[in-house]
């Protein structure tokens, strides 16, 4: 165990390095760096596969001066052989940090890997993270086989951001004059934040030398797996910046965009310039974030707004088909043309909740082309989705594409998809709906159409909702003559369904609330046996409900999707 002697030294060393001034809106940042002497691991007990600390890690004494509006932290550690395994937890490595104001103590974070740091076999960087109460304390503890042999912490003030004109930044492009660009497109560059809007003290440079990417093919969304929640999404910005720039290492902010959940964007890297975002192999390619973490909520509808609206300019300005797929000639792979971090990338961004929107958002982008940016059409409302579902309330949100609709039209059809009828019409610029008419036991499907006096707009896509999900049987669908194999899945399932049943038969599949995640489609049972296979590698680990009718009869069976 470390003397207590040489503990009050290091914590007193630590409290003369970590202590600075608070300058008013002015971004600072320190490191604190821990050595392997003052690494203290604590012995563990393992019971019932939980890990238990026998003694706890010593606390850090540090003085945290009050932070306006958080303070920003990142960890990087050194080890030879990290193994994050998430399927045998005794056997995975495991870092925690707890932070104190003396009084209490926060929850211990597991501290998780980013998803965008350079591979490195020894280097090991953590995600950004946020504090926001005045800590005066922290500690460190580990978790299984942990052997770490060193370890920084670096802390970000970003100071509290200047009042400013939000999207008052003129659209312009960073690109060297001698690129040519296609600017027959209408889509108007999005109004944004540039950088002397969101780091005004210029502590921000951007890369003094840039490499410049004349001819992108391919536009890569992103989430930055932080915040959802923030005050001031500028500081949030600079400490991105920060991150990138002085833990990972990289010239400048690895984004070329960045969108925040009120719908303002913001300038990065900036247009035609080579970003680190694409697991290295960023040439041809635009990055844009939208921030916070969409593991389990979706993206801000005011987000999406800005999102399709920059695509739209940033697509039809480049010659890219927002709705095709091409080579990437840096990956070696064939992409949508509008992809997800996860379609290069070993990485869960930009979100379980967020990835399956993206043919919706290619869809809105292509409806900003075709009518959104002409001022004299109605553009067709997109992304209609469901964002909560109990047994008697529906909640609807969807995408505003449209600049001059005077009113919007909800319509429903009940159990089957072809009966629609309008439930209201709502004011212009609604982008939310509550249906409080609903029953438990249903299935309901709603679209939304946009209207200026007698035109009206294309539909928006179908969204389907089930009230009051359970596990039930019929006659024709049970148990006994229907077989799923495997479940749990990681992926890939076989149904078998056995019985006299001839004809048509729906199959969809629900998360645990009642929202279509594998939209109803139809299979032709023309024997008495029927077997089909159903891809769920989609899909986010969890549980989830199968749903197969047959005439009059349907059948709710559970399937667990595991990682």
């Amino acid at each position: 165990m470390m003397k207590k002697t040489t503990t009050i030294a290091w914590v007193i060393f630590v409290a003369c390095l970590f202590s600075w001034g608070n300058i008013e809106a002015q971004s600072q940042r320190k490191t604190i760096r821990i050595e392997p002497n003052h690494l203290y691991r604590s012995k563990l007990v393992f019971s019932s596969e939980i890990i238990q600390l026998r003694q706890p890690s010593p606390f850090f004494d540090i003085p945290l001066v009050p932070t306006a509006p958080f303070l920003a932290y990142s960890l990087v550690w050194y080890a030879n052989d990290w193994n994050e395994s998430k399927e045998v937890r005794i056997r995975s490595e495991q870092l925690f940090i707890s932070f104190t104001d003396g009084i209490d103590t926060l929850n211990p974070k597991m501290i998780k890997l980013d998803g965008h740091a350079d591979a490195d076999a020894y280097r090991y960087v953590s995600e950004l993270y946020f504090l926001e109460n005045n800590a005066t304390q922290f500690r460190l503890s580990f978790g299984g086989n942990a052997k770490i042999d060193s370890l920084e912490i670096h802390f970000f003030d970003p100071g509290p951001s200047h009042q400013s004109a939000v999207g008052s930044s003129q659209p312009h492009t960073s690109k060297p004059s001698n690129l040519q660009t296609s600017s027959a497109c209408t889509c108007p560059q999005p109004a944004f934040e540039g950088r002397l809007d969101w780091c005004p003290d210029g502590s921000c440079p951007p890369d003094p030398t840039p490499e410049f990417v004349p001819d992108p093919t391919h536009v890569i969304v992103h989430h930055t797996a932080g915040t959802n929640v923030a005050s001031d999404w500028a500081a949030v910005v600079r400490s991105i910046w920060d991150f990138h720039v002085n833990v990972n290492g990289w010239d400048d902010v690895g984004y070329n965009w960045l969108v925040d959940p009120n719908g303002v964007l913001y300038e990065g890297r900036g247009d035609g310039r080579l970003g680190a975002h694409f697991c290295a192999q960023n040439g041809k390619t635009t990055g844009i974030c939208v921030m916070g973490d969409f593991t389990t909520i979706q993206p801000q509808a005011a987000a999406l707004n800005t999102l399709a609206d920059f695509l739209a300019w940033e697509t039809c300005d480049e010659n890219i088909d927002p709705l095709g797929e091409s080579f990437h000639s840096g990956s070696g792979l064939t992409l949508k043309n509008i992809s997800g971090h996860r379609d290069g990338c070993n990485t869960s961004c930009p979100g379980d909740m967020f990835y399956p929107l993206l043919p919706d958002v290619r869809q809105a982008t292509q409806t900003q082309i075709d009518t959104g940016c002409d001022s004299e059409a109605v553009a067709a409302p997109t992304v209609l989705a469901i964002t909560f579902v109990s047994d008697n309330k529906i909640n609807l949100s969807w995408q505003d594409n449209s600049a001059n609709e005077t009113a919007y039209e909800l319509e429903r059809s009940d159990d089957v998809d072809d009966d629609f009828g309008t439930i209201i019409q709502l004011p212009s610029n609604t982008t939310a709906y509550s249906d409080n008419t609903v029953t438990p036991g249903h299935t309901y499907f709603y679209r939304v159409r946009a209207k200026q006096g007698n035109s009206v707009s294309d539909y928006s896509n179908v969204a389907i909702a089930v009230t009051g999900v359970s596990a039930t049987e019929s006659l024709l669908l049970n148990a006994r003559t229907v077989l799923i194999s495997p479940n749990p899945t990681s992926g890939q399932v076989v149904l078998s369904v056995e019985n006299q049943w001839i004809g048509k038969t729906e199959v969809a599949v629900f998360d645990a609330i009642g929202r279509a995640v594998v939209p109803p489609f139809y299979e032709v049972k023309s024997g008495e046996k029927h077997t089909f296979q159903l891809d769920l590698s989609k899909l986010p680990a969890g549980m989830f409900w199968l749903k197969i009718a047959q005439g009059t009869g349907t059948g709710w069976f559970k399937l667990v999707k595991k990682q």
